[in-house]
């Protein structure tokens, strides 16, 4: 069962560290969030692969994470605070906090990833830090 909800449709820009690199250019559409079967946040990554002028560092990035840098993710930063605040209230709902996530990221594919989940910040939650643990699992 699909319960999912969207956050956001627009672009959020992103912060995402990889391999011995990391890029501030990447935006993720379409920010969907589910409580049920497992606590889980869905970004799509994908329209940075489809912008015009492919000389933007977006397309860059976008496109060495489809070509496989994207296996070795270590963590994803997000910095919306409707986002985070709605994440926040679906996680008070829940009679258990889960310690650890399901973060997917789709680039042509759906790519999943086990994420222990870190809020930051001096005035309540300004960003949340997706920190990459095991192994991830990527779906064809």
């Amino acid at each position: 069962m699909d319960n999912w909800i969207t956050l956001r449709k627009g672009g959020n820009l992103l912060h995402l560290s990889y391999g011995h690199t990391f890029s501030n250019n990447l935006y993720g559409h379409n920010l969907q969030l589910r409580t049920h079967p497992e606590f889980e946040i869905k970004l799509d990554l994908s329209p940075n692969l489809r912008v015009r002028n492919r000389q933007r560092n977006c397309y860059y990035d976008a496109r060495e994470l489809a070509d496989g840098a994207i296996k070795e993710l270590k963590l994803l930063q997000l910095d919306d605070r409707m986002a985070i605040k709605a994440i926040t209230d679906a996680l008070s709902r829940l009679s258990q906090n889960p310690k650890t996530w399901k973060l997917t990221l789709h680039l042509d594919r759906d790519y999943s990833f086990s994420v222990k989940p870190e809020l930051k910040g001096s005035e309540g939650a300004e960003s949340l830090f997706f920190n990459v643990i095991g192994r991830p699992d990527f779906n064809a």
